[in-house]
């Protein structure tokens, strides 16, 4: 979780207490001044001059902007928001630290009715570490896909290097294959699309990673708003994030969420 501390009573971002809550609510819901939206895959919170925070699911990523009133005023696993990287790791009691490990143990949560994580012990090493050289070989040849065609058109925006360093670590843990590729190839595309340089045909050159949507929507990269609906006016996610890929109507449908069908 992050905690912002603004200017009215501060509050947590824990996403474990909202995936509990979510399997109670119906989507859209408004929590004092939170609204949360579903737009395709993701859930997207949002507060009026605030945050915008959308989330993929527990399998999934978080991405959080912050309006200026939060800078220097936030703390927790992103830091403090004053654009300087020397001072986020304090832990959750306000000491400073260079020890990762004691600083990601400090905001670790507790899941409702479930056992505590175990903590992260001093000098862990690499997931690479005990990988033998055959799989370790394989992850690399995997990772490299981020320097080739169809990233290498934005790597003048978005250095893929510590993107591969995750990619490393994330494959050496779960295998050179499965879920997880696509899930590491999309971090960095989406940073692309981020940085106003969608991929938008990257899943077409690796087939493992195409997306089905369900009939009558198309999977985009990019969107700069949300979708349109016949019986509720949405607005733009400009302002809030820069874009959310997922499955959408083709362009100039809408969706009817009463009938369930394209108009």
């Amino acid at each position: 979780g992050n905690r912002l501390n603004s200017p009215k009573p501060w509050f947590e971002l824990s996403l474990v207490i909202l995936y509990a809550r979510l399997r109670q609510w119906e989507l859209p819901h408004h929590i004092h001044d939170l609204q949360l939206v579903q737009i395709s895959q993701y859930v997207l919170v949002t507060q009026q001059q605030g945050f915008s925070l959308a989330w993929e699911g527990l399998s999934g990523s978080v991405y959080i902007k912050l309006s200026p009133e939060f800078v220097g005023r936030t703390c927790g696993l992103c830091g403090n928001f004053n654009a300087d990287i020397q001072d986020d790791l304090k832990t959750s009691y306000g000491l400073l630290t260079q020890n990762v490990e004691m600083f990601g143990n400090s905001w670790m949560e507790m899941e409702p009715h479930q056992d505590r994580c175990p903590l992260v012990p001093s000098a862990f090493s690499s997931p690479c570490a005990h990988v033998d050289t055959e799989n370790l070989l394989k992850v690399e040849e995997v990772c490299a896909v981020l320097l080739d065609l169809p990233f290498q058109s934005c790597h003048d925006f978005v250095s893929p290097l510590s993107y591969m360093a995750s990619c490393s670590n994330d494959l050496c843990m779960s295998g050179p294959s499965g879920d997880v590729v696509c899930q590491v190839f999309s971090e960095y595309a989406r940073a692309c699309a981020h940085a106003d340089h969608p991929l938008h045909n990257w899943r077409q050159h690796i087939p493992q990673c195409v997306k089905q949507c369900p009939l009558g929507l198309l999977y985009r990269e990019c969107i700069s708003c949300c979708p349109e609906s016949c019986n509720l006016e949405q607005t733009c996610i400009d302002s809030k994030l820069a874009c959310l890929d997922g499955c959408y109507c083709p362009e100039g449908k809408v969706l009817n969420p009463l009938f369930n069908h394209l108009k």
